[in-house]
Formats: structure tokens, C-alpha cells, sequence
């Protein structure tokens, strides 16, 4: 009786070691953190046209949230300008204007003015 109790608690304490082990293992979104961490990432400022209401910002919002290699992305309404944070290997500045016009909207790159010193 004595060995089928100690044999039971081994396969516990194994099974138990077994579950702790893989916890340890990095998570994919770990790995894509590392992967997207390094020049890969670009962000880029479009003026969205177009819109009149927060029915249409939403529409846009969720058209660039679906496109692979978005990473991050906000628009703002009014204002109708949408900051997209994406990775550079998947996606592109063309790729974005273009579902965005697929959708209905217009849109081109913001031209940002360099701070002088």
C-alpha cells in the first residue's frame, strides 16, 4: 500500500515539474516583441479625408487594426489624422492609403516639418 501511495506522489511531483517547465518557456508574443524591437518598425503619419463622423473614424480604425504588420494605430477625429505604428517587413505606406481608400476614404502622408535648433 505504502509504494502505490509513494508512486502516486512521484507522477505528481513529475507531472507537477512538467507544468513548471513549460511555463518557462518564452511566449510568442515575447518573441515578437524581440522580433519588432529592432529598424523593422516604422510609424507614419496619414491625413484621412473624407470623414464625418465618428461612424467613419471607427470604420478606418478598424480597417488599419486588421491589416497584417500594424502594430499600433490612432486616429484622430476631428483632426482626421490616423499615427499607424507597423512593421516594415509586412506591410508598407502604400498598403495602408490603399485600404483605406477600399474603404471609401482618402489618404496621403503627413509632411512633417523638421524642428529648427
Amino acid at each position: 500500500m505504502k509504494t502505490i501511495i509513494v508512486s502516486i506522489l512521484m507522477l505528481f511531483v513529475i507531472q507537477i515539474s512538467n507544468l513548471n517547465a513549460n511555463t518557462n518557456k518564452p511566449s510568442d508574443k515575447i518573441v515578437v516583441k524581440r522580433i519588432l524591437s529592432n529598424e523593422n518598425v516604422k510609424t507614419v503619419k496619414l491625413k484621412i479625408t473624407g470623414m464625418t463622423c465618428a461612424g467613419c473614424s471607427s470604420t478606418v480604425s478598424r480597417t488599419l487594426e486588421n491589416i497584417d504588420g500594424v502594430i499600433s494605430q490612432s486616429l484622430e477625429y476631428p483632426g482626421d489624422v490616423a499615427t499607424i505604428k507597423y512593421d516594415a517587413t509586412k506591410t508598407d505606406t502604400n498598403k495602408l492609403i490603399k485600404a483605406i481608400k477600399d474603404v471609401g476614404y482618402s489618404a496621403e502622408i503627413v509632411k512633417e516639418k523638421k524642428l529648427k535648433k
